[in-house]
């Protein structure tokens, strides 16, 4: 897949530098990737941003136009990354225009992001940046972390569609370990309502439902969707449902109030997901809400974040043993996953520059019959007749400052953070960042900062057939360098980055025999990479042509052998995208085109069967995904192909990907 109408970043520094443009909901904080994976956040960050809906202005080159999203806002004293950058954004319009039905096709778009999978539909999907894991890749939604402590495979269980969604921003900041995506949802320019059904290969179906409400002092957004397959081979069928709701009210003394809650249920076949078991299932449910407040007291600001995540996830090895009395389900794995945290920052303009204070707190336990610290007494758990007899809490708290000045051209931006986690002990974080306006439609940005990753609790305590924990894993580490431009004028943009990051005390699992794997602190790898874009739109007949490229390499600084799984080295190397979107003027101005292309050579192997001995390298692939859509006043129809050349091949072992699936729909506006 390719980078499918992504505008240029460039448009929005233009606005970050001059209007405080939002960028990075709520991230004032310190960012815990994984698992209280802290690094820097408001010492990292500038500016403000918006927690759901952004005020201000935001450049859409895919009409050549500016636009407002929205009224009522939630700004964050510490949002825009100061050692970091957004690399891609991806607006409201190049998401309507872009052929992806979920939020895994369209991040996969973007060059800088990896996306594999299991399964299909965003079913359970690994999202990987610059050669991280999933573990070490950071996703916010409206700038609230909402990290899965347990595993990094759960970090795309979002309770939003694509219809919930405003506009991504995929920024590159010391907070993250790797990076980080921030999915803003809200902010349709009129209030309605708007359904939509649709069917597709393989009994697919999906339904969905959209109100956005607005008025001068509050806002509200609220969302329901389901899509279901009978899956594309034998036990790769899904059910996945979504229910979200989003609010924003400001006071007349210039406080702001948003919150947000959200639903998320998933049911689905996981043939050879995990291990041999063409019959293993898997349903996981997510729930998330949080509250946002912001207050401006004369040159400084106030905001106070409060959020919960909880998770319920149970793993079937034998699905079709289910109903029998005799099948113990002792064997498979049951989790319940919380995740609770608030942050407080505070920040002040003088003449000298903005500073920074924070102060941020996260603790994270599980209840399961697998992962954590055996129990004294056993609990019952969410399902009936199963008990957890496994359970760990741990924290962290943070205090953090940072201080950014500017000086003509020149803006200088440094801090520092300090943590303590109860399972970890102390730890010190470090950035700094010089921008250079080159001119008035280019800027050149220089930034070094470290970062941290603590361990998932599957990580730490993972044990079955196969599999030893290990408690005693340390965080990993990373120090990064990175130049890049960016470069905007009318209706062109382009954008450049070369970086360089050493990460050291890498997590991969390791043989410890023949047989038995382990999580160990095991590599010590350096990562060169490289990425460039750019765009132009033409007229409202072509309204958007970009082409991408991303390089990366990873070398390891030890000798690597084979007692390695070596999840750290399938990794992208070189990725190239093209997209184009287009009205069909010549048979009528209501029908549009949009195309994404991509070409990916991913370094590694695997094996097509979990059973085979002999590996096979990852193959270079061709994707190509169109759609078409006619669209009058509020009806739209639309006709999508995926993978429209049905092109075969593997993310994963023993799991191949679908080939071409045709979906078709209608939406309706009201």
């Amino acid at each position: 897949m390719t980078k499918n109408n992504l505008t240029s970043p460039s448009p929005c520094f233009r606005h970050w530098m001059r209007k405080n443009y939002a960028v990075f909901c709520s991230m004032g904080k310190s960012i815990k990737i994984g698992v209280l994976a802290v690094s820097y956040s408001i010492i990292a960050l500038k500016g403000s941003m918006a927690a759901a809906q952004t005020s201000g202005l935001e450049q859409d080159t895919a009409h050549g136009k500016e636009h407002s999203i929205g009224d009522v806002v939630v700004q964050n004293p510490a949002a825009v990354p100061a050692a970091g950058a957004i690399t891609a954004l991806m607006t409201s319009g190049d998401i309507e225009a872009a052929p992806a039905h979920n939020l895994e096709q369209l991040l996969d778009y973007a060059s800088s992001i990896d996306i594999r999978q299991r399964g299909t539909s965003g079913v359970q999907a690994d999202v990987r940046m610059r050669g991280g894991s999933e573990e070490q890749t950071l996703i916010l939604l409206n700038g609230i972390n909402i990290a899965d402590p347990r595993t990094g495979h759960h970090s795309l269980n979002l309770p939003i569609d694509l219809a919930a969604i405003d506009r991504i921003e995929i920024v590159q900041t010391p907070a993250a370990f790797a990076g980080a995506i921030n999915i803003v949802t809200g902010g349709a320019p009129t209030a309605g309502v708007t359904a939509g059904i649709g069917a597709g290969s393989h009994r697919y179906a999906e339904q969905s439902l959209h109100l956005h409400y607005a008025q001068p002092k509050y806002a509200l957004t609220a969302a329901l969707s389901r899509q279901e397959s009978g899956g594309y081979m034998h036990n790769t069928d899904f059910d996945i449902l979504n229910a979200f709701v989003q609010g924003a009210y400001r006071f007349a003394n210039g406080g702001k109030l948003n919150a947000q809650a959200g639903f998320q249920q998933k049911a689905f076949g996981a043939n050879n997901f995990y291990s041999v078991g063409p019959n293993e299932y898997e349903h996981v449910r997510t729930l998330i809400y949080s509250l946002s407040y912001v207050q401006p007291i004369g040159n400084a600001l106030v905001q106070a974040n409060a959020y919960h995540r909880r998770s319920y996830d149970n793993y079937c090895k034998h699905r079709d043993s289910l109903g029998f009395a005799s099948y113990d389900r002792r064997q498979d794995n049951y989790h319940q996953g919380d995740v609770i945290g608030g942050d407080l920052y505070a920040e002040y303009q003088s003449i000298i520059g903005k500073t920074t204070l924070g102060a941020l707190m996260r603790a994270e336990h599980i209840f399961s019959n697998k992962l954590g610290d055996p129990m004294e007494r056993e609990m019952p758990s969410f399902e009936s007749g199963i008990s957890y007899t496994h359970a760990k809490w741990r924290s962290a708290l943070t205090a953090l400052v940072r201080h950014a000045c500017t000086l003509r051209r020149l803006t200088l931006a440094g801090g520092a953070a300090g943590s303590y986690s109860n399972s970890f002990g102390y730890y010190t974080l470090l950035n700094a960042q010089a921008d250079y306006q080159l001119t008035p439609h280019c800027q050149m940005r220089l930034s070094a900062y470290q970062s941290l990753r603590l361990p998932t609790f599957t990580d730490l305590y993972y044990n079955g057939k196969g599999y030893l924990p290990n408690p005693f894993l340390e965080p990993e580490r990373a120090a990064t360098i990175e130049l890049g431009a960016r470069y905007h004028r009318r209706r062109f943009s382009a954008n450049a980055a070369a970086y360089y990051r050493r990460g050291s005390r890498l997590i991969d699992w390791v043989y410890v025999n023949e047989t038995t794997q382990q999580c160990q602190n095991y590599a010590a790898i350096d990562a060169y990479g490289a990425e460039a874009g750019a765009g132009y739109s033409l007229n409202p007949y072509l309204r958007n042509v970009r082409v991408s490229y991303a390089f990366l390499h990873m070398k390891p600084l030890q000798s690597h052998d084979d007692k390695a799984k070596g999840r750290l080295f399938a990794y992208l190397k070189h990725k190239v995208g093209v997209s184009c979107a287009h009205t069909l003027g010549a048979i009528s101005p209501h029908l549009q085109a949009s195309w994404s292309v991509s070409r990916e050579w991913r370094n590694g192997s695997y094996r097509p069967a979990l059973n085979s001995a002999a590996a096979v390298p990852f193959a270079p692939l061709t994707l190509v995904d169109v759609r078409l859509q006619w669209q009058q006043a509020a009806f739209t129809l639309y006709l999508s192909a995926d993978n429209i050349l049905d092109t075969r091949y593997y993310d994963y072992n023993a799991v191949p990907q679908a080939g071409r699936w045709v979906k078709t729909g209608v939406k309706v506006g009201f």
